[in-house]
């Protein structure tokens, strides 16, 4: 009887994996304002990136496919930022289907060491206040953000 119950339970340690093996989660790009003005944005790079959603620019009237989100991190040096120490910044911006933008930026060193994890296949969150300025940002970087296995193929839906 005991080794059944090892043997089964091999079986399933065993087999786990394979259930998740391939396995995708696209994460469009969710943008929120709240009432206190505050919003939060999240969604993964890849999915906005092969967006297929189509709005018209209210100015040219041409269809453009909106959805983006990303952030970036400045270093300036003391020549450039003219204070005689390095300056950094950074800035997360999103975009929803709908064409809702949203951009928040930081000085604050905490969070952007975030941004350091930052990849082309990232999911992104972030949350600011009425002011614009960042006070959460999360990066997730994980395989099932991938839409191409190691050889270039596209992961079957």
């Amino acid at each position: 009887m005991e080794i059944r119950i090892i043997l089964i339970t091999t079986a399933l340690m065993l087999a786990s994996p394979l259930a998740f093996a391939g396995y995708a989660q696209p994460q469009p790009v969710l943008v929120t304002v709240n009432a206190d003005g505050s919003v939060s944005a999240s969604g993964d790079m890849l999915t906005a990136r092969t967006s297929k959603a189509k709005i018209p620019d209210p100015v040219t009237g041409k269809n453009y496919e909106p959805e983006l989100i990303g952030c970036v991190a400045y270093n300036l040096g003391p020549s450039v930022s003219g204070t005689g120490a390095v300056y950094s910044y950074g800035f997360c911006q999103a975009t929803n289907t709908e064409g809702v933008q949203a951009i928040c930026f930081t000085e604050d060193a905490d969070l952007l060491d975030v941004l350091k994890i930052v990849s082309d296949r990232s999911y992104l969150s972030f949350h600011w206040d009425a002011d614009g300025n960042c006070t959460y940002i999360r990066a997730s970087t994980q395989s099932f953000y991938l839409d191409k296995d190691l050889h270039g193929n596209k992961v079957p839906d």
